[in-house]
């Protein structure tokens, strides 16, 4: 595992990958998400160049082009979310309950929970190119977000969307 950190306008971002994909982006004091195991500061990974690039393209405002290689680690329901969290697009929120009949339907079941939903989004450890901060409550209110409500509006903010403040 190798690992290299950015600064942005949120803090500090550590970036981990096994050498071929992404496997977590972390900002300073997120609650969980860092990968376990040691890991080797290595900066010069051609993929943390494309990650650097695809996070200052972000900040910058401007819709990044290029996804690196992500590798999602979690269960088939979770990468189902996070997949669904990935096609979101800039600038536009999505509902958890909305999202829950989205992955309802896509698993041909009645019924979904959007708790199940926000559960899954809340194990998301590649912040920001899977983006849960665009995951909103049902009255268009800011739920959990992993690396705080602050952040979260922060980015919201960013992509100049309205939400229920």
């Amino acid at each position: 595992m190798y690992f290299t950190r950015f600064d942005s306008p949120l803090g500090e971002i550590t970036v981990y990958s096994d050498g071929a994909a992404l496997c977590a982006l972390h900002l300073t004091g997120q609650k969980h998400g860092i990968p376990k195991g040691a890991a080797e500061e290595k900066a010069e990974l051609l993929l943390f160049a494309v990650t650097k690039k695809w996070l200052k393209d972000y900040f910058d405002g401007r819709i990044p082009e290029e996804v690196p290689p992500l590798r999602l680690k979690g269960t088939q329901f979770q990468k189902d979310v996070w997949q669904a969290l990935m096609k979101i697009p800039y600038g536009e929120t999505l509902r958890y309950k909305d999202l829950a009949e989205q992955i309802a339907k896509h698993r041909g079941i009645k019924k979904m929970s959007a708790q199940a939903i926000g559960q899954a989004a809340g194990k998301n450890r590649i912040l920001l190119l899977v983006p849960c901060h665009r995951l909103i409550g049902s009255d268009g209110s800011l739920t959990g977000f992993a690396a705080g409500i602050e952040r979260k509006r922060w980015l919201l903010e960013h992509e100049g969307i309205e939400y229920q403040k």
